[in-house]
């Protein structure tokens, strides 16, 4: 899974639709179901969060890309325990958020493992890109259980778009994270050590494109 969640043309995509589709998702929620104010805040907050995330990817800004991923982890957080504490009596779907949020949980203890020094993490990452898959799959399954009580079009079409807007969400993270952890093997691998530093005559990933 590293060459996908590397690759900048996945990651792009996963930015686009997770911002649309979580801004989708939050203005259908904003007309069908106002009451939930909470989670439209989340969602809303979670598309401008993505759109920051990847301008300072843009701009090799890492210290702003690490702020920013740990500001969405922690919503991602939020959004899961939301969604488990409104699954509308429907125990499967219940079990199903419970490990979402588990998995989140997941999500944000690594995430500050792996930013706990400045080396590689490979295996965390490896365990991250897992964690990112099984959301996909959470949010695949609660989206299917959701559709069989929804009575409006709307309804349905907005928790499609915010099923896959949201596991766009956790994607973009996961990418972010690994671009970041590929940094550092490449440095290693030059001969960078917390003591001396960057090699002489040393060329970051960014510049050799």
């Amino acid at each position: 899974m590293k060459k996908l969640f590397t690759n900048d043309k996945f990651f792009l995509a996963t930015v686009l639709v997770a911002i649309f589709g979580t801004a989708i998702k939050a203005v259908a929620n904003w007309i069908a179901f106002p009451e939930t104010s909470g989670l439209i805040v989340i969602e809303v907050l979670a598309a401008l969060c993505v759109l920051v995330l990847f301008t300072s990817y843009r701009k090799h800004s890492k210290n702003v890309m690490k702020c920013i991923v740990g500001a969405l982890l922690m919503l991602v957080l939020l959004y899961s325990i939301s969604c488990l504490m409104d699954t509308n009596g429907i125990i499967a779907a219940s079990i199903v958020k419970a490990f979402q949020v588990l998995f989140a949980a997941g999500l944000f203890i690594t995430h500050n493992l792996i930013n706990s020094d400045h080396h590689s993490n490979a295996g965390f990452i490896r365990f991250n890109q897992l964690l990112c898959v099984l959301i996909f799959l959470c949010e695949v399954v609660t989206t299917g259980l959701f559709m069989q009580i929804n009575v409006t079009v709307l309804s349905k079409v907005a928790d499609v778009i915010g099923a896959i807007g949201f596991a766009s969400v956790v994607a973009a993270i996961v990418c972010v994270e690994s671009r970041l952890d590929a940094y550092r093997l490449d440095r290693e691998a030059a001969g960078w050590t917390e003591e001396k530093g960057y090699p002489e005559n040393y060329i970051h990933q960014y510049e050799k494109k």
